[in-house]
């Protein structure tokens, strides 16, 4: 092999190992984009799912082991223009086939403004929903 060849070989092994050391998806700012989460805490004994429910629609935004905490991810959709009202509810157990307004073992959140709802805490302890947290002293469960 030539000079010329084992050089440009080089150069694409270096490029290819600079790219795969780069993160997907990076943004040049240097500041993560905020995303749209509340924590919730699951300080029961029961696996839950957690869901939110508007009038028309609801979602299920995570499922939670016992004494698990978790930044829960909220669906773009309705938070986008409006500042519709939303509620949260607790459902124990798992099941793919739970609709939570129907369900007698659903614990509900009161109605809260969907613009409210990113970056709060919520507590499921006791089979009582607690929260939002905001600013709050948490405190024992």
């Amino acid at each position: 092999m030539g000079s010329g060849k084992v050089r440009g070989v080089s150069t694409l092994a270096a490029c290819l190992l600079i790219a795969s050391c780069a993160s997907p998806g990076a943004k040049s700012s240097g500041r993560p984009e905020p995303s749209a989460t509340i924590t919730f805490h699951n300080q029961g004994r029961d696996r839950i799912q957690v869901y939110l429910v508007a009038e028309k629609q609801e979602w299920l935004i995570g499922r939670l082991e016992p004494l698990q905490t978790a930044r829960l991810p909220l669906p773009e959709l309705g938070f986008a223009a409006t500042s519709q009202s939303l509620a949260l509810a607790v459902v124990p157990g798992w099941s793919g086939n739970v609709q939570p307004r129907r369900d007698p073992r659903a614990t509900f959140s009161i109605d809260e403004v969907s613009d409210n709802l990113p970056g709060e805490e919520w507590v499921f302890v006791d089979g009582r929903l607690r929260g939002p947290l905001r600013g709050q002293s948490r405190g024992p469960f």
